[in-house]
Parts: structure tokens; C-alpha cells; sequence
């Protein structure tokens, strides 16, 4: 891989073809990073839908499995079935796109899976909150899991961002991080005309997200830029 270049798995808790913010904040990522040279792979959460890998845009997309488990007793039977086989569906995941980091974006179960397993292959982690930590709050506090591995993702991440100061503040209160950067997750959009946008004229929400993507991919090459030094081969033999 010439020098400079990377390449990236962006861990996104939801993504194409379901539509929200993140899923097409994401998207554009992906496809900003491939402009600009880099290897790009999403890895994200099979909701159900059995995709597989995909490619989407030119990008190798794997919906991967990610049961979690919850109190009742039928969960936990559901759960203890299905986790061997969801945690080597992500353990095969390195060793087939060798990312050099990973890239956490909206940590619900995909951080669950993915702080682990950056661990287990020393291969370091970028964490990015979307506002998840209150936006779904009782997603949280229902969840000693999540809150546990969200700690422990901030603790060992080589860098974190946040989409407002409040996302970041939130996260220093109440998840133990000490360090952060605000990379804001949009512009405002462009004022309209008074005129109706005939045919052609840029729509100022899709120039909002995609300015969203390339603010986020300012802070992820950075990310990677100066914290490469600290990143190391993967040592354990199940990652190549």
C-alpha cells in the first residue's frame, strides 16, 4: 500500500439499506476515504436481514451477527446459542480485510463486538459518538454491557470525537473519558433562493450530510496520521 494511504473498517451500528443519520454519515465517509485513496471496509450489524457481505458503492460491506444478552432466562438460552458462532463471524473479519484501524461509529452492539476484538488483535480503535449515550438513553441504562464495553472502547481508543460538546461532555461525565475532540457533524445548510430549486440545484440537506462526511473524514485522517506510530501487527494467530 503506497505511503500515506490506509485501510479502514468503519463500524457503524446501522447502515445501508436502512436510512437514517448515521447509516448515510457513514456512506459518505466510506466514499470520501476511497477518493482519497484509502481502503475502506464497513463492518456493521445484521439486523435480522441475513445480508451477508455486500458491496455498496464499491465498498465490501459485512453485516455481521450481534446478539446481546438480557435478563430473562429465554434470552440467555437465545443468547449463549447464538454468541459462538456471532463472535467468530467477527473474529474472521480482520484476517479477511486486514484494517489497519477500526472505527467505531454509534456504539451500541457493533462496539460490543468491535472493542474486544481490537484488543484481542492489537489493532487500534477511533471512537465516534453520534449523542447515543442520550439520545438512547434507556438503551444504556438497561445495559451494564454496554455501558461496560463503551468505558473500556474510550479507555483503550487511540482517538475519540464527538459530534457536539455535549456528546463529549457526556461522555467525560459519565464514561470516564479523559480526552475527546468535537468534530462537528454537519454545516448549516445552504440558504434557498426565493425562487423553487428547479432541476439541478443542490439540495442543501444532502449538501448538509455531505459535509458532514468530509468534517468526519478530516478528523479520521488525522486520527490516523499522527496515532499511526502507536499501531502494531497483529499478533495473534487466528489475524494473520
Amino acid at each position: 500500500m503506497p505511503t500515506g494511504q490506509t485501510r479502514v473498517a468503519l463500524i457503524a451500528s446501522s447502515f445501508y439499506p436502512h436510512i437514517g443519520g448515521v447509516e448515510e454519515h457513514v456512506r459518505q465517509i466510506a466514499r470520501e476515504l476511497r477518493d482519497l485513496g484509502h481502503e475502506v471496509v464497513v463492518w456493521t450489524v445484521d439486523r435480522g436481514e441475513h445480508l451477508g457481505v455486500r458491496t455498496v458503492d464499491g465498498v465490501t460491506v459485512r453485516y455481521l451477527p450481534t446478539p446481546l444478552p438480557a435478563a430473562r432466562a429465554g434470552s440467555l438460552a437465545r443468547f449463549a446459542r447464538a454468541a459462538p458462532a456471532a463472535w467468530r463471524a467477527w473474529r474472521n473479519a480482520p484476517p479477511a480485510d486486514r484494517p489497519d484501524p477500526l472505527h467505531v461509529h454509534r456504539s451500541r452492539p457493533n462496539g460490543v463486538s468491535a472493542a474486544p476484538l481490537a484488543a484481542r488483535c492489537h489493532v487500534p480503535v477511533v471512537v465516534t459518538s453520534h449523542g447515543e449515550t442520550f439520545m438512547d438513553v434507556q438503551v444504556f441504562e438497561d445495559s451494564a454491557l454496554l455501558r461496560t464495553t463503551l468505558r473500556k472502547a474510550l479507555a483503550m481508543a487511540a482517538a475519540v470525537t464527538g459530534v457536539s460538546e455535549v456528546v463529549v461532555a457526556d461522555l467525560r461525565e459519565r464514561f470516564g473519558l479523559v480526552h475527546g475532540a468535537v468534530i462537528g457533524n454537519g454545516v448549516p445548510p445552504a440558504p434557498l433562493e426565493a425562487s423553487e430549486p428547479g432541476p439541478g440545484t443542490p439540495d442543501p440537506t444532502l449538501r448538509s450530510v455531505q459535509s458532514a462526511g468530509s468534517n468526519r473524514l478530516k478528523a479520521s485522517i488525522c486520527c490516523l496520521t499522527h496515532c499511526r506510530r502507536c499501531w502494531g501487527p497483529c499478533h495473534e494467530p487466528d489475524c494473520g
